[in-house]
């Protein structure tokens, strides 16, 4: 949904998603973290790096911007 509503946004046309899409529970397993578990089995069960870094993203990053949704992280000045 999210996708969609920025085309919409973006292109100001007109937009339909296909029902399904509207139900979670018919489209199981679409989080990035779960399509990085198919691709990558590896690091199945480990924590995604975004999780990470939302909660501890110090040395090398520094919070400039933060809510519920998101978190904007700048690269640390000893780093560049």
């Amino acid at each position: 949904m999210p996708t969609m509503a920025s085309v919409k946004l973006s292109t100001g046309r007109p937009i339909v998603n296909h029902p399904a899409y509207e139900d979670a529970g018919l489209r199981p397993g679409c989080s990035m973290p779960e399509i990085w578990d198919i691709e990558d089995s590896q690091y199945v069960g480990k924590v995604p790096l975004c999780n990470h870094m939302s909660r501890s993203s110090r040395p090398h990053f520094t919070t400039v911007f933060s809510n519920d949704i998101y978190k904007v992280l700048k690269v640390s000045k000893d780093l560049r």
